[in-house]
């Protein structure tokens, strides 16, 4: 199934591909014993990953700078949208705005928290796929940072976000290595 990784996807179109994906889910965790037990060897889960990929919120000006009045809102917006997703780990760089966008989220949910080097994508990913596989996890990284982070999980395509971009939710389900993305928007609506 080709994706088209640039195109938003609605609410409704999102469930209908979960729900696919859950047959999928389905058919790939009734498969015959022995393909579990290799899949067991190599390491990986039979839960499927589920990755929020997302840019930090608004943000002030500055070297650091703390999120603004706007970017408080939308952070208060991602928690509302992912309050029922169960997010086991949540991923921030070194940055406070990506620790203040993923702060809602992490208290809400009681996840963990781990913080990884905003410039090191595959690092991330090796992590991701090497110690949290079958978890639900959230990612906040930056517009220059996503694209590298999508392609180390196995997801091509996807491009730097402009400045002005900051309500795009990526969610990338993983099973093995088979991997699909969608495309949401929340929040108030940015170019």
């Amino acid at each position: 199934m080709k994706n088209d990784v640039n195109k938003p996807m609605t609410i409704g179109k999102l469930l209908i591909h979960a729900v696919l994906f859950g047959l999928l889910s389905v058919a790939v965790l009734s498969a015959p014993t022995a393909m579990a037990e290799n899949e067991h060897k190599h390491g990986h889960s039979h839960e499927p990953s589920v990755i929020y990929l997302v840019r930090h919120a608004e943000k002030q000006t500055g070297r650091d700078p703390d999120l603004s009045v706007e970017g408080i809102a939308r952070a208060k917006e991602l928690a509302r949208v992912l309050q029922n997703e169960s997010i086991d780990t949540v991923f921030v760089t070194q940055y406070k705005r990506t620790q203040q966008t993923a702060a809602v989220v992490a208290e809400q949910q009681n996840s963990k928290v781990e913080q990884y080097d905003a410039g090191d994508a595959k690092h991330l990913a090796q992590g991701i796929t090497g110690h949290h596989s079958g978890e639900r996890i959230l990612v906040v990284g930056h517009s220059n940072t996503l694209d590298d982070i999508a392609a180390a999980l196995g997801v091509n395509g996807l491009s730097d976000l402009e400045e002005t971009m900051y309500d795009r939710l990526y969610v990338i389900q993983r099973i093995g290595d088979h991997v699909w993305m969608q495309t949401l928007r929340f929040g108030v609506e940015t170019p």
